[in-house]
């Protein structure tokens, strides 16, 4: 989880440098921004997880699948810009990003981190590092048209 982490935020912080130069750099930064973010997703918000997939229950039982509710919503819109080639990214037509993702993904991490804490599985030992570097400021969230 902590490699999903740091490149989430490593990317978003990036990305904030390139925000206005559209191109290649600003879509990776913002790929790779939206595949450790929906990895998050996933791990913390899909109960219905395949037999080699990691669950937060694997590492402590009783996590509240239902927190993430809303952050599933976005898998969606990231679907649509991210991975999957259809006529409604090209023509710019797709969902948008919102702008907060990163930081909802962040505060979905740290009540993971807070529930294992709860449970004793990390001790005291808090995972708030790979947290603390967050973007600065909003970041746009959309592949520039015409370089997808």
């Amino acid at each position: 989880m902590k490699y999903e982490v740091g490149m989430m935020v490593e990317a978003a912080k990036r990305l904030q440098d390139v925000k206005d130069e559209p191109g290649f750099v600003r879509n990776v930064l913002v790929e790779v921004t939206l595949v450790h973010a929906r990895n998050l997703i996933e791990f913390l918000g899909d109960r219905n997880k395949k037999k080699n997939e990691m669950s937060p229950d694997d590492f402590v039982p009783g996590w509240e699948f239902g927190s993430c509710k809303e952050l599933m919503g976005q898998l969606g819109p990231i679907n649509e810009n991210l991975t999957h080639l259809s006529w409604k990214r090209v023509s710019g037509g797709s969902s948008a990003v919102g702008d907060e993702l990163v930081e909802k993904v962040l505060d979905a991490c740290d009540g993971f981190r807070a529930h294992l804490a709860s449970s004793g599985w990390l001790g005291e030992q808090p995972m708030r590092e790979a947290l603390s570097a967050r973007p600065a400021r909003p970041l746009q969230l959309g592949l520039v048209n015409g370089t997808n």
